[in-house]
């Protein structure tokens, strides 16, 4: 970091302001076990290990931030689904300077540089939390934020992780990250509050161009996806509500392979949810909702129908993810309903369970692996039952995780081709995070 260093203090030197420094450390492991799993190939385990550190050199107006992450996995078995969302051993994260102004009640935010970045519901853009790596993107980034109003447009390219071949990964061997200037992510995202209390709508725009290199093959995606969110924040003795949806329109290839025959692109998305939480000890907020995103309905037409998950997250709305995760924004109706629990700052507990069906019977089921293109196997997928308890044994210092999660497989997942001879898949996981 010793450039960024010297860059802050040349910036102290012009704007005459004091430079002061941010620092921030944190480790986390967990342990999973996958008994019976949904896909092919048996149980699993995995050791998953992720380390952050952060710095930020603040002079005046301005910021020079880094992050550097190490994400490592040991005793995973021969057959583990082990890709660069769970190996990313000894890069950089984030690196980039910033801007911050106030004028007239309005704070604007430029960043330009590598970094992450959360939108909206975190739905359609975010920086990854469970997961063992983190999406990092290379562009510039504007926000701008009154009292009752908040404005982001970025224009970006993604950070491919590298290695990205199996034994590589295996290995927890080391190759540097590198920006994929063939792909470009361009957002716009409004926030505004109303005047009933904690509610606020958001529009927004993403638009996603990429094109085949020499390197990587892509389904040469041109996707603009357009929509909006209407939602009420909970609180003690009150109802609340969110609901988001999305269409996406464009064009893509049908496979990555050369050549591939291009389809036009219309898909959906939507999230709605019903909440309630009670004014009494360990404030239970009790919801019912749904998950939709539009499949493909005829793999031999010039259309494609299923909706694309963009950069979003799936944890909080599908359940658990890692070597688990059956359920995912893609070919999917999930109705379901959510209780969670907390004591205080320190103590929660989530308990969560969804009914799966296919929106599409004869598109894929996507972390299945399974697709019966005659329909004849039907839509429901399964049921999915999730827990998860956090303590802070110090606050913000020291976290306890465990969680666990019961998938037991419907009718397709028995019965489409291909599909392994297990019924019941049962996850758990503990894990422990050390912050500085």
């Amino acid at each position: 970091m010793s450039g960024l260093v010297m860059a802050l203090a040349a910036a102290s030197l012009m704007t005459g302001a004091q430079a002061d420094v941010e620092f921030d450390f944190e480790t986390r492991w967990r342990y999973a076990l996958l008994d019976d799993q949904f896909r092919a190939g048996g149980s699993d385990q995995a050791l998953s290990g992720r380390t952050l550190v952060g710095l930020r050199l603040n002079a005046g107006a301005w910021t020079l931030g880094g992050e550097l992450i190490d994400s490592r996995v040991y005793q995973d078995d021969s057959g583990s689904t082990l890709t660069t969302s769970m190996v990313n051993t000894a890069d950089i994260l984030q690196a980039y300077a910033s801007w911050q102004d106030v004028a007239d009640g309005v704070q604007t935010d430029i960043q330009l540089g590598r970094f992450t970045l959360n939108v909206g519901s975190r739905r359609f853009m975010a920086r990854n939390g469970f997961r063992n790596t983190i999406n990092a993107f290379t562009g510039a980034n504007i926000r701008r934020a009154a009292e009752d109003w908040r404005f982001t447009a970025f224009l970006v390219s993604p950070v491919r992780r590298f290695p990205n071949e199996r034994r590589a990964l295996e290995r927890n061997e080391h190759d540097w990250d590198e920006e994929n200037f063939d792909q470009t992510f361009l957002g716009l995202h409004f926030q505004h509050a109303l005047a009933a209390p904690r509610t606020r709508y958001e529009a927004f725009l993403f638009a996603l161009d990429e094109t085949d290199s020499s390197e990587l093959a892509t389904a040469d995606r041109q996707l603009l996806t357009l929509g909006g969110r209407y939602y009420r924040a909970p609180a003690a003795g009150e109802w609340d509500f969110d609901i988001e949806g999305a269409v996406q329109w464009g064009e893509r290839s049908e496979t990555r392979a050369e050549p591939s025959p291009t389809r036009d692109v219309f898909a959906a998305t939507g999230h709605a949810e019903l909440g309630y939480t009670f004014a009494s000890p360990w404030s239970p907020r009790v919801s019912a909702e749904i998950e939709y995103a539009s499949g493909d309905d005829d793999i031999s037409d010039a259309d494609w129908g299923r909706y694309d998950l963009l950069y979003g997250l799936r944890r909080r709305d599908f359940g658990q993810t890692g070597i688990h995760g059956p359920l995912r924004r893609e070919n999917i109706i999930a109705p379901g309903v959510r209780l969670t629990l907390r004591r205080d700052a320190a103590l929660d507990l989530r308990v969560l369970y969804k009914a799966g069906w296919l929106a599409s019977e004869t598109d894929v089921w996507t972390d299945g692996r399974l697709r019966d293109v005659t329909g004849q196997s039907g839509r429901f997928v399964g049921h999915h039952l999730d827990t998860r308890l956090r303590y802070w044994v110090v606050q913000d210092r020291l976290q306890l995780e465990v969680g666990g999660a019961i998938f037991e497989r419907g009718g397709f997942a028995n019965d489409a081709p291909g599909a392994p001879d297990a019924t019941t898949s049962v996850f758990g996981y503990s894990m422990v995070t050390l912050r500085y």
